[in-house]
């Protein structure tokens, strides 16, 4: 694999399981950094969140002094639902080479203004059961994610096939793509 050349390190934590002592890291990291470090989400801060341990290799618990109806949102899906393990956060967590995901893929290649790859993570953990028969997933060996810029060229290559699917098309072209899409 490489990067302009470069080669890109195939795993920072070298394979290792990611823990609850991971996700606890990363989100103690997240409380604390907010505000300039000065962790306003605690309850000493005068926020909600007690403490965050791992209690075992597979159970993150988050302490709190009070409900907080944003706390799925605060915490898992947007601000804080970047995962960093240690190793991650040592080794730079604003590079993209240094990422370490446990999907159903890892990134093969990146160029710029052109496309991101990805191949299959050959120890990915998840089955696929189709009519009662369990199958290893992903199904495919190789995804390439295009970069295109233009707008119309984006949907003409929706419309003739050459991209499977792309996010954030406008619903404007919703009419216009199912009658004229091929399929």
């Amino acid at each position: 694999m490489a990067l302009c050349g470069q080669p890109i390190p195939i795993s920072i934590l070298a394979g290792r399981e990611y823990k609850a002592s991971d996700t606890a890291f990363s989100l103690n990291r997240f409380i604390n950094s907010q505000s300039s470090g000065n962790g306003i989400l605690l309850t000493s801060k005068g926020g909600w969140i007690d403490s965050v341990t791992a209690t075992d290799d597979y159970t993150c618990v988050v302490k709190t002094s009070t409900f907080n109806a944003d706390w799925i949102v605060t915490l898992a899906t947007t601000y804080g639902s970047g995962q960093y393990a240690p190793e991650t956060v040592t080794a730079g967590p604003t590079k993209w080479e240094n990422m370490v995901g446990t999907g159903p893929f890892e990134y093969d290649n990146y160029v710029t203004g052109s496309y991101m790859s990805y191949v299959k993570n050959p120890v990915y953990h998840e089955k696929a059961t189709i009519g009662g028969k369990q199958y290893t997933i992903p199904f495919i060996d190789k995804l390439v994610m295009p970069i295109v810029a233009d707008m119309n060229t984006l949907i003409a290559n929706l419309r003739t096939g050459k991209i499977d699917c792309c996010q954030g098309i406008s619903l404007q072209y919703e009419s216009s793509l199912a009658t004229s899409t091929l399929s």
